[in-house]
């Protein structure tokens, strides 16, 4: 490259793409009981497209946190203490 050469930098990385086993899924290693055992392999890897349907002009509710007063809720922490002494 000083001497006025040309130059290619080039990296390589060779993925193999692998599907993994039944044993080296999280899930179905730790919960084997909700799994058959005779269950053949994983299903292909399809592209999924999810999507909610809206109507135009709809915005979420917006509803403010509940708030309660200290003395309220003392009162009601003594109720449910007398209710559950019942």
């Amino acid at each position: 490259m000083l001497e006025g050469c040309e130059a290619y930098l080039v990296h390589v990385i060779a993925a193999e793409k692998v599907n993994p086993t039944l044993t080296e899924i999280l899930v179905v290693r730790d919960f084997t009981e909700m799994f058959p055992n005779d269950l053949p392999g994983l299903p292909p890897h399809r592209k999924m497209v999810f999507t909610i349907e809206t109507l135009p002009g709809v915005a979420p509710i917006s509803i403010a946190p509940y708030r309660i007063a200290l003395v309220e809720l003392q009162q009601l922490k003594k109720q449910i203490e007398e209710l559950l002494e019942k």
